[in-house]
């Protein structure tokens, strides 16, 4: 089995002996260990995880202050 090794730029597999990734490019000299690649990967998951989770959140505040906005009018509608 040939020796392999990720790309620290695009991920893609490639060939150890490689010195540029034939995908992207960047040029393998200082190639990440897998774990660190991994970790890395996951780290830019969660990250855009989160910014996903907080947009969402977002939205849900605004809907809940219309929601509230529209319960007012009706309230001070029916109290009068």
């Amino acid at each position: 089995m040939e020796d392999i090794q990720f790309c620290s730029f695009c991920g893609k597999i490639i060939e150890a002996s490689y010195n540029y990734c034939p995908f992207c490019g960047t040029q393998m000299r200082d190639s990440l260990p897998f774990e660190l690649m991994v970790d890395r990967s996951l780290q830019a998951v969660e990250k855009v995880r989160m910014v996903d989770e907080m947009r969402r959140l977002e939205k849900m505040e605004i809907l809940l202050q219309e929601l509230e906005n529209d319960l007012n009018v009706f309230l001070s509608v029916k109290s009068s």
